[in-house]
């Protein structure tokens, strides 16, 4: 079978090789999954560029103390949400599929924005972007508020004085889904599974395609992928 590899952390795509590898064959308590369709997703980059593994070498945990506790519990999501994407063609298409506020940063600023819709700010945020507009996005917190970051798009830190956090007594928490999971039972994760597969059949959760790729199209792939304002996912198509 075809596998994609690379043999040290690189930020050139073209560096990434695609392979012939033998059919693994599954041990006790293991099956194997023929894959139809795979995305490029941006963690993909953080595997083949090292992200994970430099921030998992600078976490004192990593260093042979204890793991932080597992925090647990529902957040509080607001109803209805605000979204914000850099865009105006991002923002109309959110708006389409039935969107009520949308902030193209494209057109204004985030606090200003958010603001208008909310004066009083909003009690939760969920970043995957960082950098100016997770630290933005943290000043649009009400007092209490809890920022959630699972994701690193902007490639760039998150920079705040303290006190934006002391003041208002909001809080930042980071989300990983790999630990996430690991922290769960097999009966757990089979159940997120499930609640997932059933709210794509429902059409809740929705990602368009915008371009689907043989693998032998590796490195055009990759490109695509890392291409910004695209208005969809990259896809692999598996079959052979």
């Amino acid at each position: 079978m075809k596998s994609a590899w690379i043999q040290s952390f690189t930020d050139d795509p073209a560096k990434v090789e695609l392979r012939h590898v033998d059919l693994p064959t599954p041990g006790a308590g293991q099956v194997l999954v023929r894959m139809r369709m795979a995305p490029v997703n941006p963690s993909d980059f953080n595997y083949i560029e090292g992200t994970y593994q430099s921030a998992f070498a600078r976490l004192i945990w990593n260093q042979g103390v204890d793991r932080p506790s597992d925090r647990r519990g529902n957040p509080p999501f607001p109803w209805p949400p605000y979204d914000v994407v850099r865009s105006r063609v991002g923002a109309e298409r959110l708006r389409k599929s039935g969107s009520e506020y949308v902030v193209a940063l494209e057109d204004e600023g985030l606090v200003g924005a958010v603001h208008r819709i909310a004066p009083g700010g909003v009690s939760f945020v969920l970043d995957c972007v960082g950098g100016p507009t997770g630290s933005d996005a943290l000043r649009c917190l009400q007092p209490g508020g809890r920022m959630v970051c699972y994701g690193t798009l902007s490639r760039q830190p998150l920079s705040l004085p303290p006190r934006d956090l002391m003041m208002p007594m909001t809080s930042i928490e980071g989300f990983y889904l790999p630990a996430f999971l690991a922290d769960r039972s097999l009966l757990q994760r089979l159940g997120l599974v499930r609640k997932t597969a059933k709210l794509i059949q429902q059409g809740v959760l929705d990602t368009p395609v915008e371009q689907t790729y043989r693998l032998d199209a590796l490195h055009q792939a990759l490109d695509h992928a890392r291409r910004p304002g695209r208005m969809g996912k990259v896809l692999f198509d598996m079959i052979p």
